[in-house]
């Protein structure tokens, strides 16, 4: 790794090597051992487990029954290569988790017909996942940065595109800590020709999961994002010329849901060849709240508002306690879940078609069944200012992050920046960053131009399914039995997502017609340079997700089925599916991060 000159169209005059970037090369990055540029390894993970499980039994009389079964698991993983990190050697990461499960049952028999059965249970998953084999700080591979979780600290993720990764996870480190209770209760009496059954499920589900994402900072080396770049990724990673840099503080979800669930059914034998299945379900699922940072933690996109909670946000910026903005995803508890379920079995003997008395049936049914949110959802509303934020150092004002310090401008100084900064060489680094209490006055300014948040929409409720399915199913000689089927899923307020902010079409054709803003790329930042393209102008907040339920899905199927049982030592299945989906959304994956709108035939 010589030094060597490079000039830069006159910006840098004689350029030499990055002495931080060539260290970390010299270091970490090994020799071709893949044609010219690649390099072929064995990537390992190393883990280990101890599961520890009993079980205590108990009748004190011949109609009670009494069961308490407990287990613990621990154990932990170490990985050659971190979980979105490098993808060379020398950055390696490991979880340890702990998972404890205690379950408590007692079923009485009241008679010879009717049982019932209670239950307790918990569950608890420690998850410290994502943790540097070895904690380092950037400072001592010569970055001027500071981690917001210094125990997680590590390399910065530095990726040089169609080449190699370096650094630890971006993604980490990201303990959590899951808790779930529940309790249930199912009651069942047979009298004449009724099975019934009753009963509830009552669970609380619990979530701690702190999000360190790039805490210790995270460059990108392209062809195409810097001014100042050579057009090969390599050689501006060895110059020290990153494209881009991204830092958060990280954040954390508090959070907790409660489901409450009653049900009654019953199986009625009609005929001796016609049975009907009925039932209903009633659902309370809670909202899932969000208790962090005293529940203010989840922001509220309302067009015109000042908050009152931190009268210094900008307008349209507004957090729960301010006029409709609520701190669950779910504005109220949603008393209307009803599902219906209803099936049937039928055995007709229909002569020659049927091949006699129980060789042909007919089954179908119908139901409603509704979901709960997805933590997922939730994942993303972190990072809301003024509890958290992202920077992309010198790239908030516009600038080109430079390696060392990426807070500030490769170039030396900004002339002008989108905010009108005269001579905006530097931003100030904001790390470690402490968290405001509610009321505080706040100066939002370093925290603008917020982009890339999320919260929940007004009419965000937890998606249903509505299932449907028939069958005809006839036996044949020497034990065959084929089976054709029609499946049918419509999936309704699916989750979705909508900017709450967008560009209008007079935006749009007004930066087609600059070319300040066309041919240089700004249009894909047009509510930092041009706030008055957007619906609602500021330069304080530019861009919000919104969780919404607008979206929906269908499947429908068509299964076909042959099995022959074994005779004189020949049995074989074959099975044949044709299915359509559809959908504009399925669940937040889908259309949070560009998928929405899927069509399938199979």
């Amino acid at each position: 790794w010589a030094q060597c000159a490079y000039d830069l169209n006159g910006v840098f005059g004689t350029a030499p090597f990055n002495s931080v970037t060539t260290a970390l090369a010299k270091k970490y990055v090994p020799p071709a051992n893949s044609g010219d540029t690649g390099y072929n390894f064995n990537e390992t993970t190393t883990s280990w487990n101890y599961q520890y499980d009993g079980r205590m039994d108990f009748n004190p009389t011949s109609k009670d029954q009494i069961s308490f079964i407990g287990l613990y698991v621990t154990g932990a993983t170490a990985n050659t290569i971190p979980f979105s990190g490098a993808s060379l050697p020398g950055f390696g990461d490991g979880s340890i988790t702990h998972t404890q499960q205690y379950s408590f049952d007692y079923v009485r028999q009241f008679t010879s017909s009717a049982v019932n059965d209670f239950g307790a249970h918990w569950t608890r998953l420690n998850f410290k996942a994502s943790f540097p084999q070895q904690v380092v700080q950037p400072s001592t591979a010569g970055f001027q940065i500071t981690p917001q979780d210094t125990a997680g600290s590590t390399i910065p993720t530095l990726s040089v595109s169609g080449y190699f990764t370096l650094g630890g996870t971006n993604n980490g480190p990201q303990p959590r800590i899951d808790q779930n209770y529940q309790v249930e209760d199912n009651f069942s009496k047979t009298f004449g020709r009724h099975s019934l059954k009753v009963g509830f499920d009552a669970r609380r589900f619990n979530v701690s999961n702190l999000f360190d994402a790039s805490n210790s900072g995270s460059y990108a080396f392209n062809n195409t994002s810097s001014p100042y770049g050579t057009g090969d990724p390599s050689l501006d990673f060895l110059l020290g010329i990153p494209a881009t840099y991204t830092q958060g503080t990280g954040s954390i979800i508090q959070a907790d849901a409660f489901l409450t669930y009653f049900y009654a059914q019953d199986t009625w034998k009609a005929t001796s060849n016609l049975t009907l299945d009925y039932g209903v379900g009633y659902s309370l699922d809670t909202p899932l709240r969000n208790h962090q940072f005293g529940g203010l933690g989840v922001s509220c996109f309302i067009a015109g508002q000042q908050s009152t909670i931190f009268p210094g946000a900008p307008t349209n910026l507004n957090y729960p306690g301010d006029p409709g903005c609520s701190f669950s995803a779910q504005a109220k508890l949603r008393h209307d879940e009803i599902g219906p379920r209803f099936g049937f079995s039928w055995a007709p003997d229909l002569g020659a078609i049927s091949g006699g008395p129980g060789k042909f049936s007919i089954r179908g049914g119908f139901g409603i069944y509704f979901n709960r949110s997805e933590e997922e959802s939730a994942l993303q509303t972190l990072g809301t200012p003024p509890f958290g934020f992202t920077s992309a150092g010198a790239g908030d004002f516009g600038g080109s992050p430079s390696l060392v310090n990426p807070f500030a401008d490769i170039n030396g100084g900004l002339t002008t920046g989108p905010k009108g900064v005269a001579g905006a060489a530097a931003e100030t680094n904001r790390f470690p960053y402490a968290e405001p209490a509610a009321g505080a006055k706040i100066d939002f300014s370093p925290l603008e131009p917020i982009v890339n948040i999320s919260s929940f929409g007004t009419g965000f409720r937890a998606p249903y399914a509505e299932n449907f399915q028939l069958s005809i199913e006839r036996e044949f000689p020497s034990k065959v039995v084929m089976r054709a089927s029609y499946v049918g899923s419509l999936g309704r307020q699916n989750q979705t997502n909508y900017e709450a902010n967008p560009e209008t079409q007079a935006g749009h054709d007004a930066c087609l017609a600059d070319p300040n803003c066309s041919l240089t790329g700004a249009r894909n930042t047009q509510g930092i340079s041009y706030p008055d393209h957007k619906k609602y102008p500021s330069t304080g907040i530019v861009e919000e997700g919104i969780v919404s339920s607008g979206a929906a899905s269908s499947y429908n199927g068509l299964q076909v089925s042959v099995t022959k049982g074994q005779t004189h030592g020949l049995l074989f299945q074959l099975s044949y599916t044709y299915a359509h989906a559809l959908d504009n959304g399925s669940s937040f994956e889908d259309t949070g991060f560009g998928y929405n709108g899927e069509r399938g035939h199979n």
